[in-house]
């Protein structure tokens, strides 16, 4: 998958190349780790809109437990130092912090999993660590911790949940996919990575569904990717059709990366990514 996307997308293979190490630990962190204790789901107030867990509440106890914050620094950001070499004196040096003091680290990763961007900034500061370096290792930290609950959630038979943002966590998609012969949608979130279904013919953000309002945009080469936008909120999110690839088990992640140059286009006409929608 990684070399046809890379001969597909040329502009994009060293993006791949870099933020790949980076999902890899992501996964291996979620998939070998223990399970997180989850709260047990209300069904009550799920059924009425409400995600199974509120992420800046929980973000200690639950996202960042001791099996979590013993494994995911060293990993992260050996990962992160393969990646990206340029900087990877900054990312050992608070990769090494982060591993001989837990409750930095817990500090860290709970501002970045709560949107604290300001205090995530001014954590790095305080430590003499680069912000930007650091808010790429607490990005991907948290992306680690939230990935690895959504695992743990999936477990579990969810009731159906047709709202346009995540079950799990309550954040905003990033990616959608069609499946399946009938093209069924899949939005995934931009934090935890859970997908669900989601109708082909509603917003992703404000949840209309006239069709007249919801343009699609294409890069004439690549239609199998395209860009689904509400003329209403103007918002949009990246897609990929996996009919198309013949691979439905494909990782939108992957393709995520590649897709930029249509990013742009669409923050060209004006929209906002759906992931950044209050």
């Amino acid at each position: 998958l990684v070399t046809r996307l890379s001969k597909q997308h040329p502009h994009s293979a060293a993006l791949l190349k870099a933020f790949i190490p980076l999902l890899e630990a992501q996964n291996s962190l979620a998939e070998d780790l223990p399970p997180p204790q989850l709260p047990k789901l209300d069904t009550s107030t799920f059924s009425q809109g409400k995600p199974w867990l509120p992420t800046a509440a929980l973000a200690p106890s639950v996202y960042l437990d001791e099996a979590f914050l013993k494994a995911a620094p060293k990993k992260i950001s050996s990962a992160a130092a393969k990646g990206f070499p340029d900087i990877k004196d900054d990312i050992r040096s608070i990769g090494n912090f982060l591993v001989k003091n837990w409750a930095e680290a817990r500090e860290m990763i709970a501002y970045q999993l709560k949107g604290e961007m300001g205090k995530l900034k001014s954590w790095a500061k305080r430590q003499n660590f680069n912000p930007d370096v650091t808010a790429l290792l607490a990005m991907h930290l948290a992306g680690a911790a939230a990935k690895r609950v959504a695992r743990a959630a999936e477990q579990f038979s969810m009731p159906k949940w047709e709202r346009s943002y995540c079950p799990v966590c309550g954040n905003r998609p990033h990616g959608s996919s069609l499946k399946s012969k009938e093209g069924q949608r899949f939005l995934q979130c931009s934090l935890c990575r859970h997908e669900w279904r989601f109708s082909r013919t509603t917003c992703p953000v404000c949840e209309q569904d006239s069709p007249q309002d919801l343009p699609l945009y294409f890069l004439e080469e690549k239609k199998f990717e395209r860009a689904e936008a509400c003329s209403r909120c103007k918002h949009f999110i990246l897609g990929v059709d996996m009919r198309e690839m013949l691979d439905e088990d494909a990782i939108l992640e992957l393709y995520l990366i590649c897709m930029l140059p249509l990013d742009i286009l669409m923050e060209d006409k004006g929209y906002s990514p759906a992931a950044s929608a209050g």
